[in-house]
């Protein structure tokens, strides 16, 4: 399809949807119908109206860019744009929705292509999310990520709040260990919850987070495919709460059972506290 880069390209296009749909969404803020619920996905969840128009705008803009491809959304499941499929193109059109309709300012889009005889997390050639109310858009490619299409070099990112842990759980024997982590390792780390996987996996690539961990089993690959591989360009590095290497298949939906996103230092410290502390079982 493209006589250049082909990630290169893909990245650009995806950075262009996300741009359009986040503008949408800030236009449509303010509309008190967005709240209502009109359904269930095929995830399973409840489906609200501003989930339902963002997922419609995304798919059309895909198909505007003449993308042969599998969609994977959270509302509508699987659909194609074409008979055979070149690509899978996975979306979360609305990511933090409580936040947007709450006009909580921390809400996100994002995207994520491959090849469709290539649907692996690892085998992602291009991303992208947007921060719909701060109006930046973190991408990436194949060898590069980009803050609003202007290369970062991770190697002069210097880290802005290193201090901020963000967990989700539903186990509160993870706040004892996160409690003993900091003792050791982060005295002045602060917990936050923040309502967008996808921006608070971002931050940590930009150093904005020290450390992000979810074992709540409610994550789908959806809500990290782009955020991920975007923090993982940046150095960071994205296990399972073992400190396992994640992996995952992105022509479906898929439940993300445990995550952390951090430095490499910081995330090995954090999963040797929780064996330490018998949060996660050892052999």
């Amino acid at each position: 399809m493209f006589l250049v880069d082909e990630s290169s390209e893909l990245r650009k296009i995806l950075v262009e949807i996300v741009g359009e749909i986040a503008g949408y969404l800030r236009d449509l803020v303010d509309s008190n119908e967005l709240y209502r619920v009109i359904g269930k996905g095929a995830s399973g969840d409840q489906t609200r109206l501003a989930d339902k128009i963002a997922e419609e705008m995304v798919i059309d803009l895909i198909k505007r860019e003449h993308l042969c491809a599998l969609i994977v959304s959270e509302e509508i499941g699987l659909v194609k744009t074409c008979d055979r499929p070149e690509y899978v193109v996975i979306i979360d059109p609305l990511d933090g929705s409580m936040n947007y309709i709450s006009k909580i300012t921390f809400a996100s889009s994002s995207i994520a292509i491959a090849h469709v005889e290539k649907p692996y997390y690892r085998e992602i050639l291009a991303g992208a999310v947007a921060n719909i109310f701060l109006r930046e858009i973190y991408s990436f490619d194949k060898n590069n990520a980009y803050l609003d299409n202007i290369k970062i070099d991770p190697n002069t990112l210097k880290p802005v709040i290193r201090d901020t842990i963000v967990i989700y759980t539903s186990r509160p024997e993870l706040f004892y260990s996160t409690k003993v982590f900091m003792r050791k390792y982060m005295p002045h780390g602060r917990l936050r919850i923040l309502g967008s996987a996808s921006l608070e996996i971002c931050y940590v690539g930009l150093g904005r987070i020290g450390l992000y961990i979810n074992d709540t089993g409610k994550l789908r690959n959806l809500d990290i495919a782009a955020a991920s591989l975007f923090a993982e360009k940046l150095g960071k590095k994205v296990v399972d709460i073992t400190g396992r290497s994640i992996d995952f298949r992105v022509d479906r939906i898929e439940k993300i059972s445990t995550i952390i996103v951090g430095d490499d230092e910081i995330v090995s410290s954090i999963t040797s506290v929780l064996k330490e502390t018998g949060y996660v079982q050892t052999p």
